[in-house]
């Protein structure tokens, strides 16, 4: 594009090697209305280059393009010199696949050939072949574009303004490097992006955008400046291809399973459907475009697994751009298990722990649909019919059951065979018609051409459209599938918990119920042995307090004669209680120990003590249950106490009558 217009190159080599620096060319550079703009001859391949930056062509057209280069790793080269919006195309290629000549493809175009074909001329031909649409653009398997944001200097000597200037630029490119990554963002372009950091920011960062060069056109700009630099390059790797889309050929169509362990060193993983390894390997700094480039030579991955239940962001964009399902374990992989699984596949181990775990994510993958696969072959083995068993897999894979995918192979078969019968159909017709065909108007013929042309680009739209709705269905079968699964999976989840957490409430509650029993049991036998008089409750006092008499009666009514009392803490009494106690008519008070000071106090009053221990038959919700003997060895107590008392007070009496009697003797004698 200059100055508004749209220009085409085209190119034809006139002597020397493809792509050497002896290699002469042919060079037309026509406008939009098919005009020449510019021509030279025995212009070396550097001119070429030098004019495709000063016309801003849209392609460099050719009848071959190994013309320009010897192979496709040069032609490469060469592409990442153009300016970005310059392709490169080959005029014999057919968009639809497959080459013709450049006669048919100039026909097709609409441009007439009425002379010779010299270098010159063929270059102004491919020139307008390309400006009409014909040919296929040339692409690389690993087309991609680097945006590098580097430092724009570098300080050099000591000083102590040394370490200062360099946080300054790190900081400067992180700032450039936010912003790219902002633009990136905004503009919806897919990208990966690498980090080198240093104190104070980064030492550079590296964008791998994954889209034309063209894309970035009004999103990121070059840029040289004092502290950073922005440059953008476009990298093409892999085999050439023409036009439609990625691969070709058998090994590229071929279904696989891919395993991954992203990082900074990659493990990669590949198996066939029957789990057998196709490529283990690893590398270091591998891109999103490297390993597509590596994988596709393999096939196209029906499923990318990873050995860890959290799926990488890499891993999710790899699986879209395969359209293949991401497949990891419920729980991460131990590395006894992926160490198990490398060695039982490979016979050997792996050189690296990377593709160590890729190879078992990617067996553990396969695990999950070897019963599918297995049935594929199972079924296509009983029927012996001659179709593409791979094929049939990747279809069941995708959601189609074994019938299903049998028959869409049937009828491929069959619009295959059929299709071809009606082209010899045609044929025959086509040379039967030959002699009378003179007869027929000219123009008429053109335009049925013309409309058949046209019926047949629309029957290979209607074809496209009907695969890519195919594709979209199959898509949103499995997910569908893979929702409805996972909402299942929750739900059987969340069933499973509330039936555990049931299950363990069912548990308590009867060990309750069963403590409850066993409690009423013992309370029926412990009021039937009331009933009978077996058992005794007593009334409890913490001390032999007034105050814990008056709370006990406030809680159980007051004391009344013939209770028995068990007082918890002897050492703390207050004789005030013990009159109580004692005025109270307790049959017997019961201690933990029938001794001490409170003992003492309560028999001289009158009242029976007792050790707890030689009464209690056991305990019920905290109420002590007594022998009901207690009542009986109280009561011959109660009467050994009197007796006592009794003894104590004629003792006294006597002593009191011996100190009279001895008081009036010695009173006589002192008269005497």
């Amino acid at each position: 594009m200059r100055g508004g217009r749209r220009l085409c190159m085209g190119v034809d080599i006139e002597s020397g090697k493809p792509g050497s620096s002896k290699a002469r060319y042919s060079v037309a550079i026509v406008d939009g209305e098919g005009r020449l703009v510019y021509k030279a001859s025995e212009a070396p391949l550097a001119r070429i280059i030098r004019l495709a930056w000063d016309y801003r062509p849209s392609c460099i057209a050719t009848d071959n393009v190994f013309e320009l280069a010897e192979n496709a790793r040069d032609l490469a080269r060469i592409a990442s010199l153009l300016p970005p919006e310059t392709d490169i195309v080959q005029v014999t290629a057919k968009p639809s696949g497959g080459m013709e000549s450049l006669l048919d493809s100039a026909r097709r175009a609409g441009v007439e050939l009425d002379s010779k074909l010299t270098p010159s001329r063929t270059a102004y031909i491919a020139a307008l072949i390309a400006l009409h649409g014909g040919g296929s653009r040339v692409r690389f398997r690993g087309e991609r574009v680097l945006v590098i944001v580097s430092k724009g200097r570098s300080p050099k000597g000591g000083g102590m303004s040394h370490e200062r200037y360099m946080r300054r630029i790190r900081a400067s490119v992180q700032r450039a490097a936010r912003k790219i990554e902002e633009a990136l963002e905004r503009a919806g372009l897919d990208y990966d992006l690498t980090i080198r950091k240093g104190r104070g920011g980064y030492e550079s960062a590296v964008f791998t955008v994954y889209a034309p060069r063209e894309a970035l056109r009004g999103v990121v700009r070059p840029h040289r400046g004092v502290d950073y630099a922005v440059s953008i390059k476009t990298v093409y790797e892999g085999p050439l291809e023409f036009g439609g889309e990625p691969g070709g050929g058998e090994a590229a169509r071929r279904p696989v399973i891919l395993g991954l362990d992203p990082g900074v060193s990659t493990g990669i993983a590949i198996l066939d459907l029957n789990g057998e390894p196709l490529y283990v390997g690893s590398g270091k700094s591998l891109d999103r475009g490297s390993i597509l480039s590596l994988v596709s030579r393999y096939g196209k991955p029906v499923m990318v697994a990873v050995d860890t239940s959290q799926v990488p962001e890499a891993v999710k964009k790899i699986a879209a751009q395969f359209n293949a399902e991401v497949y990891a374990p419920p729980e991460d992989l131990s590395v006894a298990e992926k160490s198990e699984i490398a060695q039982r596949v490979l016979g050997r181990a792996p050189r690296t722990p990377h593709e160590r775990d890729a190879l078992a994510a990617a067996y553990k993958a396969w695990l999950t649909v070897k019963g599918k696969v297995e049935k594929v072959s199972s079924y296509l083995g009983r029927i012996g019919l001659d179709l593409s068993s791979e094929t049939v897999k990747e279809s069941v894979l995708k959601g189609l059951t074994v019938a299903e995918a049998v028959e869409r192979q049937i009828e491929k078969a069959l619009a295959e065979r059929l299709g071809g019968g009606r082209g010899e159909e045609r044929r025959a017709q086509e040379q039967e018609a030959q002699a009378p065909r003179q007869c027929i108007d000219p123009s008429r013929i053109h335009e049925l051409e013309a409309e058949k042309y046209a019926l047949q680009r629309m029957v290979e739209e209607r074809d496209r459209v009907i695969e890519e709705l195919e594709r979209e269905l199959a898509r949103l079968r499995r997910r569908a599938r893979a929702e409805a699964e996972a909402a299942v999976r929750a739900e059987l989840d969340a069933l499973r918990a509330r039936v555990e957490m049931l299950e363990g409430e069912i548990d308590r509650l009867r060990g309750e119920v069963a403590r409850r029993e066993d409690e009423v049991a013992e309370a029926v036998r412990l009021i039937a042995l009331a009933s009978r008089g077996e058992v005794l409750v007593p009334r409890v006092l913490p001390s032999a307090t007034l105050s814990s008499i008056r709370r006990e009666e406030e809680s159980n009514g007051p004391l009344r004669p013939g209770d028995v009392v068990y007082v918890g803490n002897p050492w703390m009494f207050e004789r005030e209680a013990v009159k109580a106690l004692a005025g109270a008519g307790v049959q017997a008070v019961l201690l933990p120990e029938a001794s001490g000071g409170l003992a003492s106090t309560l028999e001289r009053s009158g009242v029976p003590v007792f050790r707890l221990s030689d009464y209690l038959r056991g305990e019920f919700r905290g109420l002590l249950l007594l022998d009901a003997r207690l009542r009986v060895d109280a009561e011959r107590r109660r009467r050994e106490l009197e007796e006592f008392r009794e003894s104590e007070a004629r003792l006294e009496r006597l002593i009191e009558e011996y100190r009279r009697e001895r008081a009036r003797l010695l009173g006589r004698e002192e008269r005497a």
